[in-house]
């Protein structure tokens, strides 16, 4: 989805799709690394445990998921290009923002962030729609970093025959537990 050379997105570019899932005060990150949108395989997976998180508050999730993303990015063993995580970017616009706007500003706006929501929040009206496979309920695609188009045809190229992309799949399963790494 950028106009990169082959080469180059192969040496440099790096994808990681994150996921989260709580039990209790405990919480596991499920990472899955790729170097193209189109990538069929992983190039590496791992889980990230972290215990003691922060309770869940109503409108402030980003202050729960937020430190077991950071933390799980810490353990990458390459720079990390884009994130894809389960979330809005944006709520409603920019003056109003979401996990993943957070996590773009908190990584210097220099990593780029985008969040594939799977149910349609009432503000969220920037969100792209994407239809996949033969699903009839879209995906939702806010961006930050690229544009939101951009990000949307990204999600849509991505490898799988359903609604959710292979490896965004392959994140939240590994998360769940139910994919050993």
């Amino acid at each position: 989805c950028r106009t990169v050379a082959p080469c180059e997105m192969r040496v440099y570019f790096v994808i990681a799709a994150i996921d989260v899932q709580y039990e209790n005060c405990d919480a596991r990150a499920g990472v899955v690394l790729f170097d193209d949108w189109s990538d069929a395989a992983p190039q590496a997976v791992f889980a990230h445990e972290v215990t003691d998180c922060a309770d869940y508050v109503p409108g402030e999730f980003f202050r729960r998921e937020m430190p077991v993303i950071l933390q799980a990015i810490a353990r990458t063993p390459r720079a990390i290009d884009v994130i894809v995580v389960d979330c809005y970017v944006d709520l409603a616009d920019p003056d109003c923002p979401g996990l993943g706007r957070r996590l773009h500003r908190e990584l210097g706006e220099q990593v780029t962030v985008v969040g594939v929501a799977k149910s349609r929040f009432r503000d969220a009206t920037h969100a792209i729609e994407v239809v996949r496979g033969t699903s009839r309920r879209p995906l939702f695609v806010t961006a930050a970093g690229m544009p939101a188009r951009e990000a949307a045809a990204c999600i849509s190229s991505m490898e799988g025959p359903h609604r959710v992309p292979r490896l965004l799949k392959l994140a939240d399963a590994i998360a769940r537990g139910h994919h050993a790494p």
